[in-house]
């Protein structure tokens, strides 16, 4: 019976680190009115067409750990991950440059509901 509770708390142990260690590894995503300030710069007279997306995170103690792009029909999501400061991410800016062929409508960055730019 105690060995059995031993090995319960010691796998219950376990499982919570590797939970912490993988949230501070991957990061949580950024709430848009987290990032300021934004800057978006349309490059519509370039081949292909795009759309620059500059910010930095408001919060000093935390780092962008990753940048991604989402296509959903005619409106490409981007979503900006925080994660702790650590040697090899230690900058809370970011930039992300958005290809915008002729079926992309919108960018939103954080939810489709926030659209920062459109066509």
């Amino acid at each position: 019976m105690m060995k059995t509770l031993l090995y319960v708390s010691l796998a219950t142990f376990l499982l919570v680190a590797a939970i912490v260690i993988f949230a501070l590894e991957y990061g949580s995503p950024v709430s848009p009115r987290e990032l300021y300030p934004l800057q978006v710069t349309d490059h519509s007279s370039g081949q292909p067409p795009s759309v620059s997306i500059d910010g930095k995170i408001v919060s000093s103690s935390l780092a962008v750990s990753s940048v991604r792009q989402h296509r959903r029909g005619h409106l490409v999501l981007i979503v900006v991950r925080q994660g702790l400061i650590r040697p090899g991410r230690r900058s809370g800016k970011f930039h992300c440059d958005v290809a915008v062929p002729n079926d992309i409508d919108q960018i939103a960055i954080g939810d489709p509901h926030n659209v920062i730019w459109h066509r």
